[in-house]
C-alpha cells in the first residue's frame, strides 16, 4: 500500500545568498538539510547537519514573532492569521524576518515501499 507524504521545501537565505535548502516530510516528521555555503554561521542549523523534527520546529518558531509578545493578536489580525502557528503561518507575514525563510513548494508525493 502506498502512503502519500506531505513534503515542503524551505530555502534559507542571507540577503540574496541561498544558504540552505530544508526538505521537511510532514508525514514521517523527518528533515533533511542541504547547505549551499561553507560558513556554518550562515547555514540554517549551524554545525547540525542532521536536524531532528524538533530542531526544525524550533527553527521555524525562532523566525516568528514571539508567542509571548504583547499585542500578538493585533499582529495576527493585521496579516490575516487566525492563530499563532509557526508551521502553518510560514507565508503569512507573521515571520519577524520574512526574507530569510521562503517556502517554495508543497506537494504530496507517493512513497515507494
Amino acid at each position: 500500500m502506498k502512503q502519500a507524504h506531505t513534503l515542503r521545501e524551505y530555502q534559507y537565505y542571507d540577503k540574496d545568498t541561498l544558504c540552505s535548502i530544508i526538505d521537511a516530510d510532514f508525514t514521517t516528521k523527518q528533515v533533511r538539510v542541504e547547505n549551499k555555503v561553507d560558513s556554518i554561521l550562515d547555514t540554517a542549523f549551524g554545525v547540525n547537519t542532521e536536524p531532528t523534527w524538533d530542531d526544525f520546529l524550533e527553527f521555524l518558531a525562532s523566525r516568528c514573532i514571539p508567542k509571548t509578545r504583547c499585542g500578538l493578536g493585533y499582529y495576527l489580525d493585521a496579516v490575516g492569521v487566525p492563530e499563532y502557528d509557526p508551521v502553518q503561518n510560514r507565508n503569512s507575514g507573521a515571520l519577524s524576518r520574512p526574507s530569510i525563510l521562503n517556502t517554495v513548494g508543497m506537494q504530496p508525493v507517493n512513497s515507494k515501499k
